[in-house]
C-alpha cells in the first residue's frame, strides 16, 4: 500500500482511529460516570440501611421509655404515698430531735437555777452570820429571786407558796413535818 491510493487510506485510518479514540474517551467518561453513580447509589444505600438501623434502635428505645413512663404512672400512687410517709417520718423525727434539744436546754437552765439557789442560800447564811443587815437583805433578795425563778420553772409562783403557808397556819412545825412523812 505504498501507492498513490495509500495516502488517503492512511488518512482515513488515522481519522477513524481518532474517531474511535474520541468515542473510546467518551465511552470511558460515560463508564466512569456510571461507575461513580453506582458507587454513590451504593453509599446512599449503605447510609439508608444505617439510617434504618438507627431508626429501629430509636423506635425500640422510645417504646422502652414509654413503658417506663407508663409504669411510673401506675406506681405514682404508691410512690406518692411512700413520699408522704417518708416526709411524715422525717417531720416526726425532726420534731423529736427539736424536743430533745429543748429538754436538754431546759435541764441545763434548771441545773443552773438550782446551783444559783444553793449559792444564794449559802451567801444568805453567811450574811446572817456576819450580822450586816443590809448585806443580809441583799442576799435574801437574791435568794428569793432565784427561788421565784425555780418555782416558775416548775409552773409555780408566789401564790402557791403563800397558799401552803396559809395551810400550815396554826400547826406546829413538828406536827406539819410528821404529817408530810405519812403522805
Amino acid at each position: 500500500m505504498n501507492g498513490p491510493g495509500a495516502a488517503p487510506s492512511r488518512l482515513l485510518l488515522g481519522v477513524c482511529g481518532l474517531l474511535l479514540a474520541a468515542a473510546g474517551t467518551e465511552a470511558g467518561y460515560l463508564s466512569w460516570r456510571v461507575h461513580g453513580l453506582k458507587k454513590t447509589l451504593a453509599q446512599a444505600s449503605g447510609q439508608s440501611q444505617e439510617l434504618e438501623h438507627t431508626r429501629e434502635a430509636m423506635s425500640r428505645r422510645w417504646e422502652e421509655l414509654q413503658g417506663k413512663y407508663e409504669q411510673l404512672l401506675r406506681d405514682h400512687g404508691s410512690l406518692a404515698e411512700e413520699k408522704s410517709n417518708l416526709v411524715a417520718a422525717l417531720t416526726h423525727t425532726q420534731a423529736q430531735l427539736e424536743r430533745h434539744r429543748q429538754l436538754a436546754a431546759e435541764r441545763d437552765v434548771l441545773e443552773a437555777s438550782l446551783k444559783k439557789v444553793g449559792e444564794e442560800s449559802a451567801e444568805t447564811l453567811l450574811a446572817a452570820k456576819d450580822g450586816d443587815k443590809l448585806h443580809l437583805v441583799r442576799e435574801t433578795a437574791d435568794l428569793w429571786f432565784h427561788c421565784l425563778v425555780m418555782l416558775a420553772w416548775h409552773g409555780l409562783g408566789p401564790d402557791d407558796v403563800l397558799a401552803e403557808l396559809r395551810r400550815r397556819e396554826g400547826i406546829s412545825g413538828i406536827d406539819e413535818k410528821q404529817s408530810r412523812d405519812k403522805d
